[in-house]
């Protein structure tokens, strides 16, 4: 903080009043000197004691006064230059102008004590001259006494100069105060930097000896002095004890230049906030905007409306809950289920339901049956927080309601995904079921064809295959081959193989073996029509990817608890990567989409015909051109739990 009239200012002004005296001094020895050279009679020594004992105190009077009071060397030295001119005076002729001596002790007083001083001065210099010509009243005549007269308007002249150049140096001194205040009051940079400096001043530049920038309403009997600052009912209150117009003219007048600057420091304090309030507002709806659910658009409400800050909560008026943000007492929540949104709670309301902290509280729409609430503490809300607020209730609104529709319409389509998928599954059962059973078909009627040429010689090969041919029509009615369903019954595996091998031999003229190893029948219980279709794809793929002529072995085999099947081709071969996936439905290598036509459904048809027999069947090859083994195992314990 600056002042007006700094310490070192006030120190400087001391040193030049006593540079001053003791030039007057030395002006008042030089005139004794003269004097006491030029007068014809007198005691001159003692003139010239008294000169040099008055140039040793005017020394002592400059140099001394920094160590001891000031003051009190000014009024010992006014003492000592009327004594000095009454000294000159008695000791010099009667005649002589020793009396002019007396006006430097007049001017001296003038200098260190105004007006009053040179009053005091006169009145003494005037007494001093008496008391000398008193003492030489043989000498004196009446003439002598004009000297007098002389004195007194020198005193009066200088009394009335003193006091008009320090009313003009005061003047000078005000406005140099009232200047360096308003420039202070112009630097500062907030509202209460501003509300410092002005009752800094006040006291400080000003005389007062308290002051304070407060609120009409709060102002005390403390004060006796108010100014108006005419910005939000704000007074300056200040105490002048003793009263001092002159510092309560500056400070109304410092009052006045203030007042434009108040208002510039609330308008850009209001500027300020407003944007502070803007950047948290798209901060805000920010951070409502990302979110894609009502979970975290609601956490994010309650974590300050968003981003706006400060003790916030979500409540559904319906029940009283609150869904998300700072918990509320029982009369808060009371409160907002009798408000009507958009509300603004204030005063003792919101203090007694919401805390004492509490000076405001908004409450704006967030949703169907929501509300969304923000408490301010300490302080009442802006018109920009207020409409902040009530966009971010707007936004949150309007988000969780299109959330709602999102997710009703998410649900739907989630439904119409599961009619749809099982919709496709069902036509994709058909379209399997009717590729299968046309699959099927095949076999039985070529079958029946070739046994027609041969009937004298296979009646009862065809008729079985007739039959077959009846099943596969019934499962083509019913909607494809129902696997699981079995007729089960007593069956020589290695009978079946070598009828489907004659099948094989009458419809592709194919050279396919049948050899049994360690029996000569392998009796199993199976249904003897799937066991044929199994039996007549493998035998059947084994003649489509071998090269004509090619010796097909089929080896029938016992091994404990099972009874295997092998069919040996010398063919493609099947590659280790596509040894598993052969028996998918639909799946055709590469190799076999390039060596032969098919739909890739017979072997997972006999895939599903082994498995219901509780069997196994599995594919072996040493890689592509080296050939392929199909093997079947069926397990003796089928029969045993069928009797």
């Amino acid at each position: 903080m600056r002042y007006p009239l700094p310490v070192f200012h006030a120190r400087s002004v001391e040193t030049e009043d006593g540079r001053a005296m003791l030039r007057i001094r030395l002006a008042a020895i030089a005139l004794g000197t003269t004097l006491l050279v030029l007068a014809p009679t007198g005691d001159r020594g003692a003139g010239a004691l008294v000169v040099v004992l008055f140039a040793a105190l005017a020394c002592l009077l400059r140099f001394g006064a920094g160590r001891v009071r000031a003051e009190l060397f000014a009024r010992l030295g006014v003492v000592a230059d009327v004594v000095y001119a009454s000294a000159l005076v008695s000791t010099l002729p009667i005649d002589s102008p020793s009396w002019a001596l007396y006006a430097f002790a007049i001017g001296g007083a003038s200098l260190r004590h105004g007006s009053w001083g040179a009053v005091a001065g006169t009145a003494g210099s005037v007494v001093a001259y008496d008391v000398a010509l008193a003492m030489r009243a043989g000498q004196a005549t009446a003439v002598e006494l004009w000297p007098l007269q002389v004195l007194i308007a020198v005193g009066l002249l200088l009394a009335e100069l003193v006091h008009a150049a320090a009313r003009g140096a005061r003047e000078r001194r005000e406005l140099r105060s009232l200047a360096a205040a308003q420039r202070d009051l112009a630097a500062a940079t907030s509202l209460a930097e501003l509300r410092d400096r002005l009752t800094t001043h006040v006291v400080s530049s000003f005389g007062a000896e308290r002051a304070a920038v407060v609120h009409e309403s709060l102002v005390t009997e403390w004060a006796n002095v108010r100014r108006p600052l005419e910005v939000d009912g704000l007074v300056l209150a200040a105490r002048f004890d003793p009263p001092d117009d002159a510092g309560v003219a500056l400070a109304a007048d410092l009052v006045g230049c203030a007042t434009p600057l108040l208002r510039v420091l609330l308008e850009r304090d209001a500027r300020r906030e407003a944007a502070e309030v803007a950047d948290r507002l798209a901060t805000a709806l920010d951070r409502v905007n990302a979110q894609s659910d009502a979970v975290s658009l609601l956490a994010q409400l309650g974590m300050g409306a968003g981003g706006l800050g400060g003790p916030t909560a979500v409540v559904r008026l319906g029940d009283g809950a609150v869904v998300a943000g700072d918990p509320l007492g029982a009369d808060a929540v009371a409160m907002l289920r009798d408000s009507r949104a958009p509300s603004v709670i204030g005063g003792p309301d919101a203090a007694r339901a919401f805390g004492e902290d509490a000076r405001g509280v908004v409450v704006v729409p967030a949703g169907a049956g929501s509300v969304l609430v923000r408490v301010f503490s300490e302080r009442e809300p802006t018109d920009a927080e207020l409409r902040a607020v009530r966009l971010v209730g707007a936004t949150a609104g309007a988000l969780l309601a299109r959330i709602a529709e999102r997710d009703e319409v998410a649900a739907r389509l989630g439904e119409l995904r599961d009619l749809t998928d099982a919709l496709r599954g069902q036509l994709r059962e058909r379209e399997d079921a009717m590729r299968t059973t046309v699959h099927e078909l095949r076999t039985p009627i070529t079958s029946v064809t070739a046994y027609g040429q041969l009937i004298a010689r296979n009646l009862q090969s065809a008729l079985q295959q007739v039959a077959q041919l009846d099943r596969l029509i019934g499962d083509l009615r019913g909607g494809g081959p129902a696997v699981s369903e079995l007729a089960l019954g007593d069956a020589d595996l290695l009978r079946e193989a070598k009828d489907a091998a004659q099948r094989q031999r009458i419809l592709h003229d194919a050279a396919v073996a049948v050899d049994a190893v360690g029996a000569s029948a392998f009796p199993i219980r199976v249904d003897r029509g799937r066991l044929a279709q199994v039996l007549d794809n493998l035998l059947d793929n084994a003649v489509k990817y071998s090269p004509r002529g090619a010796a097909i072995r089929v080896v029938v085999r016992g091994t404990g608890d099972e009874v295997m099947l092998e069919v040996r081709d010398e063919g493609a071969g099947i590659a280790a990567a596509d040894l598993e996936r052969v028996f998918e439905r639909y799946y055709r290598s590469d190799e076999a989409m390039r060596a032969t036509t098919g739909t890739g459904i017979g072997l997972a048809l006999a895939r599903d015909i082994v498995r219901a027999h509780d069997g196994r069947i599995w594919a072996e090859s040493a890689g592509a051109g080296r050939g392929s083994t199909f093997i079947v195992a069926l397990p003796l314990a089928v029969a045993a739990k069928t009797e």
